[in-house]
């Protein structure tokens, strides 16, 4: 896991990067990879699990702020992952135990990830479909595309 200096640490009592509304898995293996909604305030954040350290069972996520609109090109497929947080007001790191408890959180901007926790630039959203209402956009997703691979988004293979 890689390192950040504690003047990006925030406090944990801090609830804006939390997804408290539309959670939605994208990308599920024997924990969700992948994953969107809203905050209190009402922020899109995506997520996803970057780092799992099996040695402490400790788990470090990223959720990432991010525009309505860039959401939903990600969404639709029209731009990978890496150009979505590319785009990003704003990044949070956050370290959980097993039992979901917070252990720290951080506040970065996208230059300070190191480039082996980015996703690749292949990394799209998994297959869904997105239709129109008229009044908002609902999001169906077929499972059996979402989990089809086990592969996270984020790790590159060993050549």
């Amino acid at each position: 896991m890689f390192q950040i200096e504690d003047k990006y640490k925030i406090a944990n009592s801090n609830d804006l990067p939390f997804i408290t509304q539309n959670y939605t898995i994208l990308h599920f293996d024997e924990f969700p990879i992948l994953f969107t909604g809203s905050n209190d305030d009402g922020d899109k954040i995506i997520g996803s699990l970057l780092y799992e350290d099996t040695e402490t069972d400790t788990f470090r996520y990223t959720h990432a702020i991010v525009k309505d609109l860039d959401l939903k090109k990600f969404l639709r497929r029209q731009i990978s992952y890496r150009a979505l947080i590319a785009t990003a007001k704003v990044i949070f790191v956050i370290d959980k135990d097993i039992n979901d408890n917070i252990l720290s959180m951080y506040c970065i901007g996208y230059d300070k990830l190191p480039e082996d926790y980015l996703p690749l630039d292949s990394a799209y959203c998994p297959q869904f479909f997105v239709f129109d209402t008229g009044m908002e956009e609902h999001v169906v997703i077929l499972a059996q595309q979402v989990v089809r691979n086990n592969r996270s988004l984020w790790v590159k293979e060993a050549a």
